[in-house]
């Protein structure tokens, strides 16, 4: 399979690695939007799907245009399945476009609402197994050659037991140059604000500071030099989401925050993905191994959804068009 090309001009080209969809989608309800699109519920063929319509301008139509091609050539049951895509209004350079890319629904919504709406979720067996689900959705983006750039919780969907990762916006391949990628600076790890590197291992920075609100059902910092007891700082709870934190974290070692009585193994596991030498943080496949070890010492039964044969194949595929590793640290 070849590597991504973006470009408005080849979409028709890379829109056939999808179900080509004709455009008899009907649109119920609102769901939410981002910066480039606005999601809706919808159906197709009285199936619920989520839309995701760009909106009427060339930048929003050329990050749906990436993101649906990303998604067509990625099959992982951690991964929002990108049924396919449509438009009307013309030619795909129109402004009367309306280019529409159609996901799974996920009924349950998205893990930072959910976290809100249900603030005493135990550990132990909610939030492991969305966890492992959301490490092993990591790990397989990683072993076939890209980074996420934008793992926080909006961007991961739940349904019932299971969660899958989404919003692949920013996602890069790793043989493309970091180019100011808009990471939330919650979740942006520190050697972006500092150096702009293209690195798997900061998705796993992210992983760990998602992996703190998971915990305390919200996100927020504190200093290691001033706080090594878990307290949090409730002054930082609502000032520390600007770029300024991310400079901040390179340069004052700052860590998210946790629960008195977070378990010690979760706390373990978060501390070495928020390591700053991103070389000392796990891999993603390690993540993977640490959840499987933590659900085993607690006795807990871990329920991957299970990998189609068409999905280990276009792993494969991807694995072998995979470029040299570059390490820029």
């Amino acid at each position: 399979m070849e590597l991504p090309a973006f470009e408005l001009s080849t979409f028709r080209r890379f829109i056939r690695n999808l179900r080509d969809l004709p455009p008899i989608l009907v649109v119920r309800d609102y769901i939410g939007r981002n910066a480039y699109a606005v999601v809706s519920k919808g159906e197709l063929r009285d199936d619920a799907v989520a839309l995701k319509r760009s909106f009427a301008n060339v930048t929003s139509r050329e990050h749906l245009v990436r993101e649906t091609h990303l998604l067509s050539g990625l099959e992982h049951p951690s991964i929002v399945t990108c049924h396919g895509a449509t438009w009307r209004g013309g030619a795909m350079d129109s402004a009367r476009n309306d280019l529409c890319c159609v996901l799974e629904f996920m009924e349950d919504g998205n893990l930072e609402d959910y976290l809100r709406a249900h603030p005493s979720l135990p550990w132990f067996p909610v939030k492991l197994q969305w966890l492992y689900d959301i490490a092993l959705g990591l790990a397989y983006l990683h072993r076939v050659g890209f980074i996420h750039h934008d793992l926080e919780p909006c961007n991961v969907l739940l349904r019932g037991d299971h969660a899958k990762l989404c919003q692949f916006g920013q996602c890069l391949h790793a043989s493309e140059e970091f180019d100011e990628v808009a990471t939330t600076a919650t979740y942006a790890a520190p050697e972006i604000a500092v150096e702009n590197c293209n690195l798997p291992e900061s998705d796993v920075w992210s992983f760990g500071a998602l992996l703190a609100t998971m915990d305390r059902h919200m996100a927020s910092f504190l200093r290691n030099d001033e706080n090594d007891d878990n307290d949090a700082n409730d002054a930082n709870d609502a000032t520390m989401l600007t770029l300024k934190m991310a400079h901040a974290l390179a340069e004052e070692h700052m860590t998210p925050a946790f629960a008195h009585l977070c378990p010690p193994e979760i706390l373990s596991l978060a501390r070495d993905c928020l390591r700053m030498d991103p070389s000392c943080r796990p891999t993603a496949d390690e993540l993977v191994a640490r959840i499987e070890t933590i659900a085993d010492e607690y006795n807990m039964v871990l329920k991957p959804l299970p990998m189609s044969a068409v999905a280990e194949k276009r792993e494969a595929e991807l694995r072998k068009v995979l470029p040299p590793r570059r390490r820029r640290y």
